[in-house]
């Protein structure tokens, strides 16, 4: 199903006549849908997910296929952001493994 992908930033189109396609569908017990949406999802540049829409065997999917990628282009770059947020306050901690300078409270100089 994914090989719709190879070459291409995505694939929003009829299904293929090829009789595997139609099997991967069967395998969940559906009918095949009459147009499909293959969006992959980024994370710091590598494959995280891919999103597999379809409008069943009835209609064309809705909406403008731009709106779609924006979504998942937005989605990749909030979970980077979420790492990038994750990582700032674990390096603003201090870590437990360097020990801690006590604060002088009397005077200082005897």
């Amino acid at each position: 199903m994914f090989d719709l992908l190879l070459g291409n930033d995505f694939y929003r189109g009829p299904l293929p006549v090829d009789e595997r396609y139609r099997t991967f569908y069967r395998a969940f017990g559906m009918e095949p849908p009459s147009e499909v949406l293959l969006v992959p999802v980024y994370l710091s540049d590598r494959l995280l997910a891919v999103f597999h829409g379809d409008a069943g065997p009835s209609g064309p999917i809705q909406g403008e296929t731009d709106e779609y990628l924006r979504l998942f282009r937005l989605f990749g770059l909030s979970l980077n952001l979420l790492i990038l947020k994750t990582k700032i306050r674990d390096a603003a901690r201090t870590p437990a493994s360097v020990p801690r300078v006590p604060v002088a409270t009397g005077p200082v100089g005897r």
